[in-house]
């Protein structure tokens, strides 16, 4: 089984992004940075359009609602989608108790180009995959790019102590835009901790029979 987490890259055409993810064949995607209904993706739902076109079963959680690109109206969203071709339940966010405040509207404009007025926070996507009758449990995480890795490894903390306090026996899968590096000696200890393992240095099938 494969999984792969990627940024959907905005403003990037949906078509380019959509080609991209059909050629890697993946089992499960964990989508960050995913628009709903903003005009600099034409209105479109990314997730959705990305699901039909790869015929897979989709959940997406708004992170924040983006004021520049929506109106009263008809709002406009960002947030993470996790795409699967086996069915998705009991999906959940965790809304990270410490967030900056960078992204909330101000008086003024930071001289940041571009900077993008927001109201939301940094969020993880909880969702459960039933994979023939298997069960795997994923977090598709965006911690936050504005701020140090102080903060950033408080959400993750969150996301490990959830993760570890679900009393299940399943394969629980960690993935998404850290923004940092989880090979540092602080993050990668917080992972040893709560019993995870890089995936990516342990190469393999997932074994959902245990």
């Amino acid at each position: 089984m494969t999984a792969c987490s990627f940024h959907t890259a905005v403003p990037e055409p949906a078509s380019r992004k959509t080609d991209f993810l059909v050629g890697v064949n993946a089992d499960i995607l964990i989508l960050q940075e995913v628009d709903l209904n903003a005009r600099r993706t034409h209105r479109l739902n990314i997730a959705e359009t990305i699901a039909r076109k790869m015929e897979m079963n989709y959940v997406f959680g708004r992170e924040f609602e983006e004021l520049a690109q929506g109106s009263k109206s008809s709002p406009a969203y960002h947030g993470q989608a996790t795409l699967s071709k086996w069915p998705i339940s009991n999906s959940r966010l965790i809304r990270f108790a410490k967030q900056s405040h960078f992204w909330q509207p101000h008086w003024f404009l930071p001289k940041i180009e571009p900077f993008q007025e927001r109201l939301g926070g940094r969020i993880a996507l909880v969702a459960e995959i039933n994979v023939a009758g298997w069960k795997l449990v994923t977090y598709n995480l965006h911690l936050e790019s504005r701020g140090d890795d102080a903060l950033r490894v408080s959400q993750l903390v969150e996301v490990l102590s959830d993760a570890t306090s679900c009393n299940t026996n399943s394969p629980v899968l960690i993935a998404g835009d850290l923004n940092l590096d989880a090979s540092k000696q602080a993050v990668a200890l917080e992972f040893a901790k709560a019993g995870f393992q890089d995936a990516a240095s342990s190469p393999g099938s997932l074994d959902l029979h245990g």
